[in-house]
């Protein structure tokens, strides 16, 4: 049987039919659903160039940042700034280059750990940090924070004006575990709010 060379360059140029992006997002999310290292997704981004851009996209929607050396790697790596959606990590990896974060240009979340602060100095890491956020920032968790005050509150205020979700946790630092003296220690380097020592009630605050 003979066919047309025409016919022949016509098939080719239609080819096999496409799976719409949307399907290989969430198979590449389902992925990653369970156990969330790229050894999962590896094989699959290396299929053609479109997987290998849903791969990344995916897998890098949601950082995990401890050292400052991981939020070093994390900047250097291309289309990084867009993927991120979510962001978690410690107040001090960020100290390296703190600015890096207004590239963050899709962030919407960001949890932030300051066990490593304490009550000399965590304001002005918390000013470091908040100065730096995007603004287009829904949702803001500081954890084992030592104190809430209202300089931090005002903080946020200024710098995060589209924020729908706000945790502010400061429990985190005790240890209900330990014996009595290890947990009073821990409450006492620990202020909660300026409630009621400063101001009466939330709306007095406000």
């Amino acid at each position: 049987m003979l066919v047309r060379p025409e016919r022949l360059r016509s098939r080719r140029k239609r080819g096999s039919p496409a799976l719409p992006v949307e399907i290989v997002d969430y198979i590449v999310a389902h992925m990653l659903l369970d156990k969330p290292v790229f050894s999962c997704i590896k094989s699959f981004s290396l299929a053609s160039h479109q997987f290998r851009l849903v791969a990344f996209r995916q897998f890098f929607s949601l950082l995990w940042c401890f050292t400052k050396s991981q939020w070093l790697n994390y900047c250097r790596i291309p289309g990084v700034c867009t993927w991120a959606r979510s962001l978690e990590c410690t107040s001090t990896c960020v100290y390296a280059r703190p600015a890096d974060l207004t590239r963050f240009s899709n962030l919407r979340r960001i949890a932030v750990d300051f066990d490593a602060e304490g009550l000399g100095t965590h304001h002005d890491s918390s000013k470091l940090i908040l100065s730096c956020l995007p603004p287009q920032l829904t949702q803001l968790e500081l954890l084992h924070l030592p104190s809430v005050t209202t300089q931090l509150l005002s903080l946020i205020a200024v710098h995060c004006p589209g924020l729908k979700t706000l945790v502010l946790r400061c429990s985190d630092r005790l240890l209900p575990d330990c014996c009595w003296n290890c947990y009073d220690e821990a409450g006492s380097c620990t202020v909660h709010s300026p409630i009621p020592d400063h101001y009466c009630d939330a709306a007095r605050l406000a």
